[in-house]
């Protein structure tokens, strides 16, 4: 949800004319390995004949993620973002995006340090408990185009974060079972690989500095039919009183037109690599401009629950056909519907640089790749806002995953 606030926050819609405009949609999602998402999103924009798209943008989402399980219903996850978007910051080329948001979450996955076995051989409960304050902004420079340039433009972003994060787990949870044997005495390689790979605990600020280059020749911003969308960038951070940490994150996406107008392929590749005391919180996420929630999930490899596959180096390819079924009116609304058949596949690696990992056996031969394959729902309503459903079902690790949200994922 936070990458579709983002991406209205960015959306260009021309206007002529002096005046405020108000919005206001349910904010609702659905991850089977998460639950549904319930919230309110909205929007105040101030437009001027002189201001491309706006002069100023201002959007704020209040979610939380409802839980069914024995206990009955719970809301383990609960987040608030407020975003002020400033594309006339300095005109014409300069661009400001201020955020500001809250999360909340009991129920982070954490399956243990090792991609395929667990540092120690225990395996206690996946979940733990994770709070989070951040406040941060992204300013972005075009070099490339015009301002008011649809695609075709290279632009670069220069953008920081500053955290205060709490991290805990229950009695039983993975996580404090290796807090405790990394605190442990003992020598052994296993202790000590756990110690380094994950933390820092408790209440802790974390600050992060990050920029790069996007590249964009799309024909489209939300459902492109040929260009590519390229992105090469570097993030390094500190957390708590661990020494710091780097990521270098490569992207690049390509849409050709099969047959015009009806039949898109569309393919991604994502390369991800980090090095240094990198934060639990942050060995499944995947960088960028926007970050996202990692190499398996919603918005990596498909029907493999989000957060199973978590280290230093991550790598993620998606392959999709993307068909245009049929379009027509409801109320004067322009309603498109697609369907989308998809393949991906990916990993992740915990540490290439640290010999341990191998010498434990904790990660799988290099070419062990995750599979994920299904097909989804896509509706258009309007130019800027893609509804989408996918089902999908990882055939080696006998998982699946139903998805409901905004946005292609690529």
């Amino acid at each position: 949800m936070l990458t579709a606030l983002i991406a209205l926050a960015l959306a260009a819609t021309p206007v002529d004319s002096s005046r405020y405009e108000f919005a206001g949609l349910p904010a609702i999602t659905y991850r089977s390995d998460a639950g549904l998402g319930m919230g309110v999103l909205a929007s105040t924009a101030r437009f001027e004949p002189h201001c491309h798209p706006y002069c100023w943008r201002f959007l704020g989402l209040l979610q939380g993620v409802l839980r069914s399980d024995s206990e009955g219903v719970s809301v383990p996850t609960r987040n608030a973002i407020v975003l002020w978007d400033l594309p006339q910051w300095r005109r014409p080329t300069w661009r400001l995006l201020l955020a500001v948001a809250n999360y909340d979450d009991d129920n982070t996955g954490y399956y243990g340090v090792g991609t395929r076995a667990t540092a120690g051989g225990l395996r206690g409960e996946t979940t733990y408990q994770w709070h989070r304050r951040v406040a941060g902004f992204k300013l972005r420079q075009r070099w490339r185009g015009t301002a008011q340039s649809a695609y075709g433009y290279l632009d670069g972003y220069l953008g920081t974060d500053f955290g205060w994060n709490t991290v805990k787990g229950s009695v039983t949870s993975q996580l404090e079972r290796d807090r405790t044997a990394a605190a442990s005495a003992g020598d052994t390689n296993w202790r000590q690989l756990v110690g380094d790979h994950i933390g820092p605990f408790g209440d802790h600020a974390e600050l992060v500095v990050s920029g790069g280059l996007i590249y964009d020749q799309r024909d489209h911003e939300f459902v492109p039919s040929r260009g590519g969308l390229h992105e090469l960038s570097l993030r390094t951070g500190i957390a708590g009183d661990q020494s710091p940490w780097a990521s270098l994150f490569f992207e690049s996406s390509i849409f050709r037109s099969v047959v015009p107008r009806r039949l898109v392929v569309a393919a991604r590749l994502i390369v991800d690599h980090s090095i240094g005391y990198l934060p639990v919180y942050r060995r499944a996420e995947l960088g960028g401009l926007i970050p996202s929630l990692g190499a398996s999930g919603a918005e990596g490899v498909r029907g493999v629950p989000t957060y199973a596959e978590a280290g230093k180096t991550k790598v993620v390819a998606n392959l999709e056909a993307r068909l245009r079924v049929w379009d027509h009116q409801v109320a004067r609304q322009a309603l498109s519907w697609r369907m989308v058949g998809f393949i991906d596949s990916g990993r992740a690696w915990t540490d290439v640089l640290d010999d341990r990992v191998y010498d434990l056996g904790l990660d799988a031969p290099w070419h062990s790749f995750l599979l994920g394959v299904g097909g989804g729902i896509r509706l258009l309503w309007g130019q800027a806002f893609v509804v989408r459903i996918d089902a999908a079902r990882a055939p080696l690790d006998s998982t699946y995953g139903i998805y409901f949200g905004t946005d292609h994922i690529f």
